[in-house]
């Protein structure tokens, strides 16, 4: 499976060199802060991720490379060498977790700090990306407007919509369909409904990779309406939303938010405290990638339901964004062209003619993208 490269400066702009003095300035806040509460375990592991990148910048190499989950585990955690990761996710909870204290402190406390560091997901390493030209313009109107930090976040989640649909816009076009009948029934819902539509992004503020836009790139590429489809984050989506509106989820389990609560007992389902998927009748869940690094098994699960009050809801959610890719490209396609790149995936009679079912792709992956995949679960789901 071949798609054209996207070209995009968005991890440029987001990330800058950092010194040692920055890191450990902001180590110290954040330990101040107390956002990290009483947990030993979550202080020491973010001290270990600031170390490393102190060591990178020490040694004059951005070639080193991260922390393996094993590493991290014996080093942080005090775990044996025969300690095994696959087994246990304790170690993928705890970054998980981290991940999310950052982002709550950087929303809060740490509002004015002119760099944040963040988590990429998949990943044992501390980014750092460059706040300052936001936070001076925050300021200024803060002090003219009077504005709360919640009315911030909603400005920058309207940024983010505004930079993505100008992206999508002035990209080629010469992959838009004109309508859907020629592409995938999935989208008919959304293409003929009366009900308003939404385009959920499962991604953190200022984050969103080049792959994730990308995935999106793809959806909004269905027909001319759909690039003029408002966009908001998970985080923002509210219960009224999620009753009334069609959704179309795009991003990672673990910013699934109010839809993973909604998704709960209704097929496979994402365990956020062990950071896997597990199906009501397997055994055995379906785990997050252990090393990104290298090549890896990423889960893509698609479901598309009925909602509360006879809405749409479609899902695409992965671990990492080789799966969002991976759904994203199936699901605009139709089948002679899926053929046509040597892929064919044999769905149950009827299903795709179905309200409520679920397709669980196995997703070969290397550096946030996708290789091969293979269907390993096509089910309908329970309408109640």
């Amino acid at each position: 499976m071949k798609r054209p490269d996207l070209i995009s400066n968005m991890d440029k702009l987001m990330t800058l060199p950092v010194s040692k003095e920055v890191l450990l300035n902001q180590l110290k806040n954040i330990n101040k802060s107390n956002v990290l509460g009483r947990s030993s375990n979550q202080s020491k592991l973010l001290a270990f991720l600031v170390n490393n990148e102190i060591n990178k910048i020490e040694q004059g190499s951005d070639k080193l490379s991260p922390p393996k989950e094993i590493e991290v585990a014996i080093e942080v955690f005090g775990k044996s060498a025969d300690f095994n990761v696959a087994e246990d996710a304790s170690v993928r909870v705890q970054i998980s977790r981290l991940r999310k204290k950052l982002d709550d402190y950087y929303r809060n406390q740490g509002a004015n700090e002119p760099v944040q560091l963040s988590i990429p997901v998949g990943e044992y390493r501390i980014n750092v990306l460059n706040r300052e030209n936001v936070n001076s313009k925050k300021t200024q109107l803060t002090n003219k407007l009077g504005t709360s930090g919640m009315a911030w976040l909603c400005i920058g989640a309207l940024m983010l919509s505004i930079l993505i649909h100008a992206f999508i816009r002035l990209s080629p076009t010469n992959n838009m369909n004109a309508n859907t009948s020629a592409t995938n029934k999935i989208w008919q819902d959304f293409t003929f409904a009366q009900t308003s539509s939404l385009i959920v992004l499962g991604i953190q503020p200022n984050q969103a990779s080049k792959n994730q836009i990308l995935a999106l790139k793809n959806i909004l590429s269905l027909a001319d309406h759909f690039r003029y489809t408002p966009i908001k984050l998970a985080s923002e989506l509210t219960t009224k939303e999620l009753k009334q509106q069609n959704i179309i989820y795009i991003g990672h389990f673990e910013n699934l938010g109010l839809l993973n609560g909604f998704l709960a007992g209704k097929g496979i389902v994402y365990q956020a405290a062990n950071n896997n998927l597990l199906t009501q009748h397997a055994a055995k869940p379906y785990p997050a990638p252990i090393n990104t690094e290298q090549q890896y098994v990423d889960y893509g699960l698609f479901t598309k339901m009925k909602g509360p009050r006879n809405n749409n809801l479609v899902v695409l959610a992965g671990f990492t964004d080789s799966a969002l890719l991976w759904l994203s490209w199936f699901l605009t396609q139709n089948q002679l062209e899926i053929a046509q790149k040597g892929q064919t995936f044999t769905l149950p009679d009827g299903l795709t003619n179905a309200d409520n079912y679920q397709l669980l792709f196995k997703v070969l992956s290397m550096n946030g993208a996708d290789l091969d995949a293979e269907l390993i679960s096509a089910s309908e789901l329970s309408s109640h």
